[in-house]
Order: C-alpha cells, then structure tokens, then sequence
C-alpha cells in the first residue's frame, strides 16, 4: 500500500440544534460549512488536522446568524475492498460567534462516514458535538451545546511519498 499525504477540501450544509444549560427547549441551527482536511495516510490509517467554518442561522427565539471556527485532530481508517472510510474528529478550540455580539469557546467532537465511489470524490456524513463552557473568555454556568450532521462533498488529493 501506498504512503500518501492527503488534502481534502470539503464543503456542505449543517443541520441540528442548539441547547443552553439543561433546558430541554432548543433552537434549530442550519447552515453552510466548508473546511479541509490535511492528513498523513500509510496501510489504510491515516491521522491529520481538521479546519471547518460555518455560518449558522440559529432560529426560534428570533433568529440569529453566527459563526463556527473549528480545529481538530482526526484520525481514521479507510476499508481495503470497499470504498468507505469512517474518521473522528477531536476539536480542542471550537468557537460560536454571534453576530455583532458574544463569542462561545469550547471543544467537540465529531464521528464521521464517507463513501469514496470515484477517485477525487467523496461524499461525507459527520454527526457533531460541541460545548461551549467560556462567554467572551469567562467561564459560564449554562453551557451551550450545539449537535449537528453536517453532510458534505469532499475533493480528494493526494501526492505519493
């Protein structure tokens, strides 16, 4: 098997929900992402970074637009015969930004399927997690929780070592 570095730019539309604290009322969230994957693959395992950016519209309430910068750890594996991979995703700096308002920081986590039927494409699902425990750098009681699937098409390239 080949050794490869891999980019994977990716784009697509997030849908899911929005929660604060323990309150069991939650606000719908859709929108655009795009990002992009820069991993190192040997023998079918493969291990990099994610970079993801969203714009949200978060509604019920009143509607909100905001946005989500991510930076993650991915690692996966691709199955040999079939041309699926599934990949999870460790986001130690995730950020909520309302518009012309507050800032959200935290981490998530994202677990993630692609099926790669032609080369240089692939079609991706991820179901994502993220909390938000800091407001503008302060620590906060009621923490927010968006979870989303954020499905996505994804352009493979790669270079040979």
């Amino acid at each position: 098997m080949a050794t490869d570095i891999i980019v994977e730019p990716y784009f697509g539309y997030q849908l899911g929900k929005l929660t604060t604290g323990d309150s069991s009322d939650s606000q719908d969230v859709s929108g655009m992402g795009l990002g992009a994957r820069f991993v190192y693959f040997s023998h079918g395992i493969y291990g990099g970074l994610d970079i993801h950016h969203s714009s949200l519209n978060v509604s019920g309430g009143g509607d909100l637009n905001q946005k989500q910068n991510q930076i993650g750890i991915t690692g996966g594996f691709s199955f040999a015969i079939i041309p699926i991979r599934a990949w999870m995703t460790y986001v130690p700096s995730d950020s909520l930004k309302e518009e012309g308002g507050n800032k959200y920081t935290g981490n998530g986590v994202k677990l993630a399927v692609g099926f790669d039927p032609v080369p240089l494409l692939s079609f991706n699902v991820e179901f994502k997690t993220s909390t938000y425990d800091e407001k503008d750098d302060l620590p906060i009681n009621d923490k927010r929780k968006v979870s989303s699937i954020f499905f996505n098409i994804g352009l493979l390239f790669g270079t040979d070592l």
